[in-house]
């Protein structure tokens, strides 16, 4: 978690617009046997102003059927992690509800398993915050019994996780360098123990990287970056070869009437939404959640 201004973000080239992905499949990462199709451009952004408070409403995430949002919010007092859910993608979510995950302090950035049953979130109980993992045995009960990700966590904030479908590649944030920067870990299997952590440096500049979100499959990674104006981060999205994720290039449908920060991005499991945090003027509070999507265009 980590402050902006006199805001608190618990979390921070060219142009993208998302206008052409012939040849990608659109549904592939959510339904392997889904048609293919090209992706048209992004929408205007679209406040969430069902859940948006007076407060700090930021990270959002969305389910892969795009009709559970989780995200943290400072609405009760303290920042927790909270989740709504809307009948249809085109409707307004439902009144938001607490999510417990049995740890005391701010807990924040939470990151859902396509099944649901694991919360990966970061945890503050003081100044620092840590990398954790609850779990639960079916989709109707709380998360608890919540693990540390040793090997992750240093002596500097550790926050923001985003992980693969099959979770074997995790993305996270940490301080621990010399400034706030993006660091990846993999694993064989989720039997196996997480590598070390590296820093994503195809992505890196002196500034902020901020706030990863993975594709399903790991191919592309959304984040926020501070590198054309300090202090104010806008979106981006880089792509991952054989030598890692590199050439990050803007997502300007997101920066459309913001004079602010847009930061914590998550793409949705079929690529066609992005749901994130903004401090932008006209808001209802400090920090507010929006909404850009996009439909297919052709097979």
């Amino acid at each position: 978690m980590r402050w902006l201004g006199p805001l608190w973000v618990l979390a921070g080239c060219g142009r993208f617009g998302f206008e052409s992905e012939a040849n990608h499949d659109a549904n592939h990462d959510a339904n392997p046997d889904a048609t293919p199709c090209m992706l048209g451009p992004f929408g205007p952004t679209r406040p969430l102003l069902e859940l948006n408070g007076a407060g700090n409403d930021a990270h959002p995430m969305l389910s892969p059927d795009r009709l559970t949002i989780w995200f943290d919010s400072s609405r009760s007092g303290s920042n927790q992690i909270w989740t709504a859910e809307r009948p249809q993608i085109t409707a307004p979510f439902g009144p938001p509800r607490l999510v417990t995950v049995g740890m005391t302090g701010d807990n924040g950035d939470p990151f859902v398993s396509d099944d649901g049953l694991s919360l990966w979130f970061d945890n503050a109980p003081g100044s620092q915050a840590d990398l954790y993992v609850a779990t639960r045995a079916r989709t109707d009960v709380d998360f608890s019994n919540p693990q540390e990700l040793t090997g992750f966590n240093s002596s500097a904030d550790d926050f923001a996780p985003t992980v693969t479908s099959d979770e074997l590649l995790l993305v996270f944030n940490s301080y621990r360098g010399s400034d706030d920067d993006l660091y990846l870990s993999t694993r064989a299997t989720r039997a196996d123990a997480w590598s070390a952590p590296i820093r994503i440096d195809g992505v890196r500049t002196s500034g902020v990287e901020c706030c990863g979100s993975l594709s399903a499959n790991g191919d592309t990674l959304v984040f926020a970056s501070a590198r054309t104006t300090p202090g104010y981060e806008k979106l981006y999205q880089a792509t991952r070869d054989a030598t890692g994720f590199s050439n990050p290039i803007a997502i300007e449908a997101a920066a459309v009437g913001s004079d602010g920060t847009d930061t914590h991005p998550n793409l949705s499991r079929d690529r066609k939404s992005i749901v994130f945090t903004s401090d932008r003027s006209g808001g209802a509070g400090g920090l507010d959640m929006y909404e850009i999507d996009r439909e297919c265009v052709g097979n």
